[in-house]
């Protein structure tokens, strides 16, 4: 397991912040298993750790796009054992680049002045956002805020409205134009799976991955979400 540390032994007082940074290879290895995790559409795994970059990061690395594409280029170079050899390469990989690119203090200044973790995120709702993917530029993916434990009613509620919300833009942002199919992966599906069925989405069998973590996966194609939640058809 990788600590939090520089690459060099000794470390002085930048080296050491550089450590607890938001781009310590700690930092970035959680991020990187949890986009591998979730996601459960795409097989080329590389593809995943592309997309959790520019989602994640790309707002730090603006303007070094070209370097950014280098290092994707040597990731699909190679061949990955595992999830994990992947993971591990990539973290210390990105953690070079960032302090080969940008003093920490740059970094600093990035990530104060954008949202990094959700930049790609779109709010819908007071508990729903989604994302479009990077990977899959016609799929957008649908995320209920942790910590969402409104009453049973009134999460419906605010589900609902997001999905409102949803089909407007669908309709008349030209973001949402290539969109075919709305997914979404929650433990409240797994907790209210006959809710979300009545809602229009199809449960997807679990992976073992997903059995796991106690969530469940649902999808929606773009005409049937909007002839349910466009305004007016609901």
């Amino acid at each position: 397991m990788y600590d939090m540390s520089s690459p060099e032994g000794n470390k002085n007082p930048e080296q050491k912040a550089e450590a607890e940074h938001l781009l310590s290879v700690f930092e970035i290895t959680r991020n990187l298993k949890k986009a591998l995790f979730d996601d459960t559409v795409e097989s080329n795994r590389v593809a995943v750790v592309e997309e959790a970059i520019c989602r994640i990061y790309g707002p730090l690395f603006a303007g070094r796009e070209d370097a950014l594409i280098t290092l994707f280029m040597e990731l699909k170079a190679k061949s990955f054992r595992d999830d994990m050899e992947l993971i591990e390469m990539t973290a210390r990989r990105l953690y070079e680049f960032a302090f080969q690119n940008f003093t920490l203090h740059e970094l600093e200044a990035r990530a104060g002045t954008a949202d990094y973790r959700g930049e790609n995120k779109i709010r819908l709702s007071a508990i729903l956002d989604c994302n479009i993917s990077y990977v899959h530029p016609d799929i957008i993916k649908l995320h209920i805020k942790p910590g969402a434990s409104l009453p049973q009613m009134e999460l419906i509620r605010e589900v609902r409205q997001g999905l409102a919300e949803l089909a407007d833009k669908l309709r008349h942002d030209l973001r949402f134009a290539p969109i075919t199919l709305i997914t979404g992966k929650s433990w409240l599906v797994l907790k209210y799976s006959r809710i979300f069925q009545r809602m229009g989405f199809e449960i997807k069998e679990p992976t073992e991955r997903e059995l796991a973590a106690g969530e469940r996966y649902v999808t929606m194609s773009r005409e049937d979400f909007l002839s349910r939640y466009e305004m007016g058809n609901e």
